[in-house]
């Protein structure tokens, strides 16, 4: 199937589509050798699937069926991981499964050390709206409406300030390497 040279041609035109893809998905916790090996076969699907005369671009049709096979992948994934903490859990019922480990503690402390620190790199109207969306450092999570209501502005003008306040955070992320969340 790969020594063809339509499908060779078609992997050299788009592999940089497909990780990037995979990138995307990237934080979840499936191996990347997995979600790359997901992202090929379905680029090898969408070769043999694909009919320019539909009027559909080729990138069109593999970004969606890559993203709904990751998805798919990390869905059966999810579950296979639940079966086996079921399983686990009806199996020893001892304190070992629901006691934190000192590491994990820390390992918490660190992860919120972090992200207090890349909120930082917000302006504070921005942190307060970010926090209050997300539930950070306080009891519950906002709704975009409620935190509307408090600043005087629309849900819609909530949800625009909020992505660009995570689109901020993750270049403050990238470009600052001792950060990691």
């Amino acid at each position: 199937m790969t020594d063809d040279p339509k499908y060779a041609l078609y992997y050299a035109q788009h592999s940089r589509l497909v990780h990037t893809l995979i990138r995307e998905f990237g934080w979840h916790t499936l191996e990347y050798s997995d979600l790359e090996w997901a992202a090929i076969d379905t680029l090898w699907n969408c070769v043999d699937q694909f009919d320019p005369t539909k009027g559909t671009k080729f990138t069109t049709l593999l970004t969606v069926s890559i993203r709904r096979r990751l998805s798919l992948e990390y869905t059966k994934h999810k579950r296979k991981k639940n079966r086996w903490n079921t399983k686990l859990g009806q199996q020893d019922h001892s304190e070992a499964t629901t006691t934190t480990l000192p590491s994990d503690a820390l390992a918490a402390k660190e992860r919120t050390a972090s992200i207090y620190k890349l909120l930082k790199h917000l302006d504070v109207k921005s942190r307060r709206m970010i926090r209050m969306h997300y539930g950070i450092g306080r009891q519950q999570r906002h709704t975009l409406q409620q935190i509307g209501d408090y600043f005087g502005i629309t849900k819609e003008r909530v949800r625009q300030s909020n992505n660009r306040s995570l689109m901020r955070l993750r270049a403050a992320a990238r470009n600052n390497e001792d950060l990691s969340i």
